[in-house]
């Protein structure tokens, strides 16, 4: 009943985390360091295990992101176990109580890597030591695996939960069962660089001035920043088009500037454009993304419907928070993350 107990908690614990926003992801090449603790049950049909209750576990995990899938990682174990059944030893009477060592090594496999909840499958080997205050000491070989999941809640810490089925296969066996929360510390790593992405650049302010109209009162020119260092030469027109939090209409007020972008490519009739959407920092990984595309998409809709501009000539891509341009702990910071840059496909080229 206790082993249920714990499952279910832990169950429910990790449910409740996969609908909280964090900031962090599961990155290749990382190292991580989790201290934890939890319970470990043994089993009452086996003859090493009859005699002990659950007990507390402590334990540390090592590990190592081989890609952003797959890591191994080495663990080590003890817990303190009672026994339950008196022994007489030299004519006391005592409780039979043993210090349980566990070693193993073990693999993961990682569902859902870019999200701030990690969810993952684990399997292994190693030993476990039980040694009897009054008995002579028990080796046992152990296969294990099970589950559980990794709750990145800042850029290097993850809440961790961990289930696992231990099984020793010598003698008639032994099922025993831990159960472990702890706090990782994570490493290393390498963010991987999305299509797109911006190489080491040197940028040059360039001014773009449009012939305003009669109607239109003149505006403060764009500027353009030219980013050296790939083929094409990237080229992007920073646009003070910025969002609410959460908010993915574009306001009246920003119409002058989406004017600058259709009037450059009215006087570049073969140029096109790519509208790249951002968000700031706050929310999961998943949900900025869709909310980038939503705006970006809107912004591309605006200039379609109200400008003319042929939407063939026009892509757009929502990049959620992996863009960041200002400090998104703070509020000033975040609201000019939540923006819409213009990226000119044909402006220079090697």
């Amino acid at each position: 009943m206790r082993r249920k107990f714990s499952l279910t908690v832990l169950a429910l614990f990790a449910a409740v985390l996969l609908s909280t926003p964090a900031a962090a992801q599961n990155l290749a090449g990382a190292w991580s360091i989790t201290p934890f603790a939890g319970g470990y049950t043994y089993d009452s049909h086996y003859n090493d295990d009859t005699n002990l209750s659950t007990s507390l576990l402590y334990g540390l995990r090592i590990g190592y992101n081989l890609t952003k899938r797959w890591s191994i990682e080495a663990v080590g174990t003890y817990a303190n176990s009672f026994g339950d059944d008196p022994v007489i030893h030299n004519g006391d009477r005592r409780d039979d109580n043993a210090k349980m060592f566990g070693y193993r090594m073990e693999g993961l496999y990682h569902f859902l890597p870019h999200t701030d909840v990690a969810l993952f499958l684990a399997a292994g080997l190693g030993g476990r030591i039980l040694d009897y205050d009054i008995k002579s000491r028990s080796h046992r070989f152990l296969l294990g695996y099970g589950g559980g999941f990794k709750y990145f809640f800042a850029e290097h810490w993850a809440l961790r939960g961990d289930v696992r089925h231990l099984y020793a296969p010598n003698a008639d066996g032994a099922n025993n069962f831990e159960y472990t929360l702890g706090v990782s510390f994570v490493f290393g790593g390498k963010k991987e660089e999305l299509p797109g992405g911006e190489p080491n650049r040197t940028v040059k302010p360039i001014a773009i001035y449009a012939e305003p109209d009669p109607i239109t009162p003149p505006e403060a020119p764009p500027v353009i920043e030219v980013h050296v260092g790939q083929d094409p030469i990237r080229v992007v027109m920073r646009l003070n088009v910025l969002f609410d939090f959460d908010k993915d209409d574009v306001k009246p007020k920003f119409h002058g500037e989406l004017k600058k972008v259709a009037d450059y490519l009215k006087e570049v009739p073969n140029e096109k454009v790519t509208l790249e959407g951002h968000t700031d920092s706050k929310g999961s990984h998943e949900y900025n993304m869709k909310l980038s595309q939503r705006r970006v998409e809107n912004v591309k809709k605006y200039l379609a419907d109200n400008f003319g501009v042929n939407p063939n000539r026009m892509t757009a891509i929502g990049y959620g928070k992996t863009r960041p341009i200002a400090d998104n702990s703070t509020a000033e910071g975040r609201q000019l993350n939540r923006r819409v840059d213009a990226v000119m496909e044909n402006y220079i080229r090697r």
